[in-house]
Formats: structure tokens, sequence, C-alpha cells
């Protein structure tokens, strides 16, 4: 359990419950609004050590332009801004993450030529690949910081 009271645990617990057991369930109360003016609609964000490391990762790996960029902070997006990425380095403010629980994924309607791409500026990149159920090609690879990533064939 995390930092949060017994009695909210319990209600987010229930409330969780609640809502596996009604899979058609909907949320009429919607609180976010989104229109194209919005800077970006979804983003994370982890800590590292090593800095510029990761910022060199992202920047050569995928090719992501700059929106923020100083000695402790970046933050990138695609060339269509659909998707966003922020580094922050390690502080005390702001410790290193784990990031072995998390997952960035990315699905490509060229899954052949971005694996490719990942072979060619890869530098040595070690990736795993594997085939899911349905046909679906994989292939997984981690940030220089431990971040898992992996890209999915689109099964369109």
């Amino acid at each position: 359990m995390t930092n949060i009271s017994s009695d909210v645990h319990a209600i987010w617990q229930r409330a969780g419950s609640e809502r596996i057991a009604q899979p058609d369930w909907t949320y009429t109360r919607f609180p976010f609004r989104w229109d194209d003016s919005t800077p970006f609609r979804h983003t994370f964000e982890y800590s590292v050590t090593e800095f510029e490391t990761e910022v060199g990762f992202y920047s050569s790996i995928f090719g992501f332009e700059t929106v923020a960029l100083d000695d402790s902070y970046a933050l990138f997006t695609s060339p269509q801004r659909d998707f966003w990425l922020s580094i922050r380095r390690a502080s005390v403010e702001s410790p290193e993450s784990n990031p072995s629980g998390l997952f960035l994924m990315f699905m490509s309607h060229n899954f052949p030529i971005v694996r490719d791409h990942l072979e060619r500026v890869g530098a040595g990149l070690v990736i795993a690949d594997r085939v899911e159920p349905g046909g679906l090609r994989v292939s997984k690879f981690l940030s220089p910081a431990g971040l898992a990533i992996e890209l999915w064939e689109d099964p369109t």
C-alpha cells in the first residue's frame, strides 16, 4: 500500500472491484477536456542519474523534438506532437526513479522499417524479439536508465 490512508485505500479498492465486475461501465463526469490548443494530453516523466545519456538516447533513437531542455530537465515530443516524454536529472527533490515497473510502448504501421532503424542507429542496443498471440511482432529494448521500451506491430 502507498502513502494513502487505509480508508481511502479501501474506497479505491472497492471502486476498482466494482469497475472490474461491470466492464461496460462508463464514467459520466469525465473532468478532462482537450482540444487542439492543449499543449499535451499525456506525458510521463522519470528521473535518472545519467541525464545526458538518457537525453542522447531519445534524441538518437527516436529523433524526438525538444520542447524544453536544460541541464536537469528534458521534455520531448514526437513530430506530430502526439506523444510526450520528460526526463529529470535525479536530485534530492527528485530521486532516481526505478523504471523497472514501467513500459513505454509504441505501435507502428511500418514495423519492419522501424525495427531496421533500431538495428542501424541503436549502437549495440540489445533487442529481444517475440511474437504475441495473433502473430503480432514485438521488439523490446531498454533505455540507458533501464526503462523497458516495446515496439509493437500494428495489427491493422
